[in-house]
């Protein structure tokens, strides 16, 4: 028996997608998924309702975030 580790996000509809290497070949497997609740702190939560919101800055690219930062 081999095993493999992966990380993925676990979707809103509780899904988990998985994309085996080549090596792999059909055969039978058991799976054993491990989670950790992590509830978003203040911060977090009023990052995201910001993002939802449009209030957040924008950038065309990602050289544009870089050169902003680097100005900051």
């Amino acid at each position: 028996m081999q095993a493999i580790e992966f990380q993925t996000q676990i979707t809103g509809t509780r899904e988990i997608h998985l994309k085996l290497p080549e090596s792999v070949t059909a055969s039978i497997a058991k799976v054993i998924v491990m989670y950790e609740n992590v509830e978003p702190n203040q911060e977090t939560l009023s990052a995201i309702e910001a993002a939802r919101n449009g209030d957040v800055e924008r950038y065309e690219s990602l050289n544009a975030l870089w050169s902003d930062l680097d100005n900051d």
